[in-house]
């Protein structure tokens, strides 16, 4: 058999036996011709049918799925902190709680994921994760020597950090003079290891959450505490710390930064995870969860709300100008 081109298109020719070709064309065309007869091509038929029937029966995952019934993937396994409230707890119907469950679950319902959570405390959380007992952590800060621990997402949180001291403490006005006070702070938190890197690591009150840490200074076993600025304000109105004041001084480089941290390589979920993420934040979705849990947003995921506080000064001198060109 041959092929010939025609009007761009390769059809078939048949080889005729008094056609001049080499001998070995013809051999083709004698021993594989193109123009079987019916009844062996009904034969060749029930064969490839017959075995297409054998593999199906035989095979049954080679079967397509019917439409609607496609599997369903396990649930993600998901470790959280027991006691990190608003970020994550355990409620009082022991269930899994707080900002970063309703988060992951408004995820899942955007990109089609299912969550099982697993909470337990902070330490036994990250040791557990390192095994690979975990698919991701719900809330990790990033740090040098947790890179090779995890793949992170983008920040879901992202909190400037804040001193709340007693209202009969000495009030610091630089970072030099912290280390007349006690500071409670959160063991290996990333105040902690702020604070140790300066030199500050002799007066502290090490603790195990954020709300330790302000019920120290509320209880007098420290001078303040250093927390993220958002969920300090909200647990000390909340746990009605009315001698427990918001310090004017600036942690110059300390940001809390909270991500969903996945097991290393797992490119696929952190990605969808991140596009779940910003569909939230596109929809206002992000902006109510937040503000459930933690309070109104701060102004830097807003800046125009930079200009609140400057509004009587703004006004001011907005009708001082005015007068001046009314003068003229």
């Amino acid at each position: 058999a041959c092929f010939k081109f025609s009007t761009g298109r390769l059809k078939p020719c048949y080889i005729r036996d008094d056609y001049v070709l080499p001998s070995f064309a013809r051999r083709v065309n004698s021993s594989f011709p193109l123009h079987r007869s019916h009844s062996a091509r009904r034969s060749l038929l029930r064969v490839a049918s017959a075995c297409l029937l054998g593999i199906l029966v035989l095979c049954p995952e080679a079967w397509p799925a019917p439409p609607g019934n496609e599997p369903v993937p396990p649930p993600l396994r998901v470790a959280i902190d027991s006691a990190a409230n608003p970020f994550s707890h355990v409620d009082d119907e022991n269930r899994p709680a707080g900002f970063c469950v309703d988060l992951l679950d408004a995820i899942g319902r955007d990109r089609g994921l299912r969550f099982d959570y697993a909470a337990m405390a902070w330490p036994e959380a990250l040791d557990r994760f390192a095994r690979g007992d975990f698919d991701l952590m719900a809330n990790l800060t990033r740090t040098p020597e947790r890179i090779a621990l995890a793949d992170f997402s983008v920040p879901h949180t992202r909190m400037p950090g804040a001193l709340f001291i007693h209202e009969k403490a000495p009030r610091p006005h630089a970072l030099d003079e912290l280390g007349a006070l006690r500071i409670a702070v959160s063991s290996e938190s990333i105040g902690h290891g702020y604070l140790r890197e300066r030199g500050l690591s002799r007066n502290l009150v090490l603790v195990s959450n954020l709300r330790e840490a302000l019920a120290a200074v509320a209880g007098g076993r420290a001078d303040a505490a250093l927390v993220p600025r958002a969920s300090g304000r909200k647990a000390v109105r909340e746990l009605g710390y009315a001698a427990v004041v918001e310090s004017r001084l600036e942690f110059a480089g300390l940001s809390y930064d909270g991500h969903f941290a996945v097991r290393p390589g797992n490119a696929q979920l952190l990605y969808t995870l991140n596009l779940g993420l910003q569909n939230l934040r596109d929809s206002g979705e992000y902006a109510k969860i937040y503000a459930r849990w933690i309070g109104p947003m701060e102004s830097a995921d807003r800046p125009w709300l930079d200009f609140r506080d400057h509004r009587p000064t703004l006004f001011f001198v907005s009708v001082g100008l005015i007068g001046v060109l009314v003068i003229q």
